[in-house]
C-alpha cells in the first residue's frame, strides 16, 4: 500500500493537495485540521449603545444553559423592535460557550421573497471548511452534510429575518452541542422544541436611556419632559428611537423640544422618522407587502377608523 500523506492545512488548500495526492498515486490521504482550522465568526457586532432587554437576554441564556440537545431560541416581534440587534448582542455574550464559532445568515424574511436555503447551506459548509468542490448540489445532501459537520462541534447558528419555519428546517443542526438563534416577525410556533422570546416596545426607562446615548446627558437633563414626550411619539420602538436620536446627534445645538415639534403632526411623523438607510415606513411597508390580499384589505379598512390604534 502506498504510504499515507499526513499534513496540517487550511481548508482552502484541500483541492490542491488532493490533486497532488492523486497524481502521485497516494491512495491514503489524511488531513489534520486541528491546528489551522478557520473558526467562523460571522455574526455582526451589536451597536455599542445597546440598551436594556435584560429579561430577554436572561431568557435566552436560560435556554442555552438548559442542557437540552441543540437548543433553539426564536426571537420574534414586530418590525423595528430590535430583534436583530438583540440577537447580535446575545451572540457576543455567548462567544465563549461556542468555541467552534458562529454562523450567521440573513434569510431576507423582511423582503418580498425569502432567501433560498440551498444558498445558505453552501455558505455555511464552506465557512466550516468544506471545499467548494465537495459542497453537494442537492439541497438534501447539503443539509445532511451540515448536520454531520456540526455533530461534534459547539457552534452557534444565527438565522436572522426568517420568513417561515419551512425555510430554516434544512439549516438546523442535528443532535449536537450546537445551538440556534432565530429572529423573525412571525411566531415561529412551528419550529419544534423552540424557546420563544417575544419582543415588545422598550420600557420607558430603557427607552430614555437609549435616547440619552445619542441626545447627550445635558439635553436629557435640561428637557426631561420633552425627552419623555419624544419617547412616547416614537412608540418606544427601538428603530424609531434610533432615528430620532440620530437626528439630535446631527444637531448638537438643537433641542429635544424642536424634534418633538417636528414629530407631533401625525401626518408627518413617518416621513420624519428617516435617517440615511434607516426608516420606519420602510420596515412596515416590507411587512405590508408580505400580507395576502385579504389581509391588506382588512388593514386598509381598519386604517380609516377614527381611532389612534386598533
Amino acid at each position: 500500500m502506498p504510504p499515507a500523506l499526513s499534513v496540517t492545512v487550511n481548508g482552502g488548500y484541500v483541492d490542491t493537495l488532493v490533486s497532488i495526492a492523486s497524481a502521485r498515486s497516494i491512495s491514503l490521504f489524511q488531513v489534520n485540521w486541528a491546528e489551522h482550522q478557520m473558526i467562523p465568526r460571522q455574526t455582526p457586532s451589536a451597536p455599542a449603545d445597546f440598551t436594556g432587554r435584560t429579561d430577554e437576554i436572561a431568557r435566552i441564556d436560560e435556554a442555552m444553559a438548559a442542557g437540552t440537545t441543540t437548543p433553539v431560541v426564536a426571537i420574534t416581534g414586530r418590525p423595528g423592535s430590535g430583534k436583530t440587534t438583540l440577537a447580535k448582542q446575545t451572540a457576543a455574550l455567548l462567544t465563549d460557550r461556542f468555541p467552534d464559532g458562529q454562523l450567521y445568515a440573513n434569510l431576507y424574511g423582511d423582503r418580498s421573497r425569502d432567501r433560498d436555503h440551498a444558498e445558505v447551506l453552501g455558505l455555511f459548509l464552506r465557512a466550516l471548511g468544506t471545499p467548494d468542490s465537495q459542497v453537494p448540489a442537492d439541497p438534501d445532501e447539503a443539509s445532511a452534510l451540515l448536520r454531520t459537520t456540526l455533530a461534534h462541534r459547539r457552534v452557534l447558528v444565527v438565522l436572522d429575518n426568517v420568513g417561515s419555519a419551512r425555510q430554516i428546517r434544512p439549516l438546523l443542526p442535528g443532535p449536537s452541542s450546537s445551538a440556534v438563534l432565530i429572529t423573525s416577525r412571525r411566531s415561529m410556533a412551528a419550529v419544534e422544541g423552540a424557546w420563544h422570546v417575544r419582543l415588545g416596545n422598550l420600557p420607558e426607562r430603557d427607552a430614555l436611556a437609549f435616547l440619552g446615548h445619542m441626545a447627550g446627558s445635558r439635553r436629557m437633563a435640561e428637557e426631561p419632559d420633552e425627552a419623555r414626550e419624544l419617547v412616547r411619539l416614537c412608540g418606544r420602538l427601538p428603530l424609531a428611537l434610533r432615528i430620532a436620536g440620530g437626528q439630535l446627534l446631527a444637531k448638537p445645538q438643537g433641542t429635544i423640544g424642536s424634534e418633538v415639534a417636528l414629530l407631533t403632526p401625525v401626518h408627518r411623523r413617518l416621513a420624519r422618522l428617516r435617517n440615511d438607510d434607516l426608516e420606519v415606513a420602510g420596515v412596515f411597508e416590507s411587512a405590508f407587502l408580505r400580507l395576502t390580499t385579504e389581509q391588506r384589505q382588512a388593514l386598509g379598512c381598519g386604517a380609516v377608523l377614527p381611532v389612534e390604534s386598533f
